[in-house]
């Protein structure tokens, strides 16, 4: 059985929230938690850029998109994000307006986990002892770096899902992994990750995230919304009653 906590906010300083998740099958802006017993599921965080006019809508229709066609390959979510930036390019014909978003997400089946992400949205590994980066930042400043020079400005992205930019390609990494014990699943924002990249083992290994990270979050004064999802692998109740008369009973012999 997998648990999913996960919370979406506004943040102090922006005046609207354009981030959204995606949760099996509800498309969400709050923060709760979930017990997920399928096997196949998908969650997603997309992150509206604020830059444009509609980000909120451009995070809503891509999201709308994954939740109808819930793609379980690599092939279908490069078709089914395809299909969602022409709606993006439709709506940005029709209103006049441009709009875009970057997203990071999971096609989790039984112990394995598919990754994706377009942009700065991330997702991470985290156990105990380590924390492990599973994305690749579509960002000006990281592509510089690879090639070994300096840039300021580390929100200028250089794939999103877009509509009315003018772009017509967008660039998806993938990878994949498994949830050994004690490891969890972090997909984030870049909202969430550049504020809150010094906490991240203590609030996503703590037994009650959303508190962990509510009290935490008082400390600082967030400049942008702040999106995260937390997976992780948990025995069901008739389990680990199994798990201990199994023990019980092998102390006896």
């Amino acid at each position: 059985m997998l648990y999913v906590s996960y919370c979406c906010e506004l943040g102090s300083v922006r005046r609207k929230n354009e981030d959204l998740l995606l949760i099996d099958d509800e498309i969400v802006q709050k923060c709760s938690q979930k017990e997920i017993k399928n096997d196949h599921f998908l969650t997603v965080v997309a992150d509206g850029l604020g830059g444009h006019k509609a980000g909120m809508k451009a995070a809503r229709t891509v999201l709308e998109c994954l939740k109808q066609k819930k793609p379980s390959n690599r092939q279908m979510i490069v078709a089914t994000l395809i299909e969602a930036k022409r709606e993006l390019e439709e709506i940005a014909a029709k209103e006049i307006i441009s709009l875009a978003t970057a997203l990071a997400g999971i096609v989790w089946k039984k112990n394995e986990a598919l990754i994706f992400n377009v942009g700065d949205c991330r997702v991470y590994k985290v156990s105990p002892q380590n924390i492990e980066v599973l994305t690749k930042d579509h960002t000006l400043v990281n592509e510089l770096q690879s090639i070994g020079l300096k840039h300021q400005n580390s929100n200028i992205l250089t794939s999103s899902i877009s509509g009315g930019i003018g772009i017509e390609e967008f660039e998806i990494f993938f990878s994949s992994t498994a949830i050994e014990k004690g490891e969890k699943l972090l997909i984030c924002s870049d909202g969430f990750w550049r504020e809150f990249e010094n906490e991240i083992q203590e609030i996503v290994m703590s037994s009650n995230i959303l508190k962990i990270f509510e009290r935490i979050k008082k400390r600082k004064k967030l400049s942008d919304n702040v999106s995260f999802i937390v997976v992780e692998q948990k025995l069901s109740f008739v389990k680990r009653v199994l798990d201990f008369l199994k023990k019980g009973k092998n102390r006896c012999e």
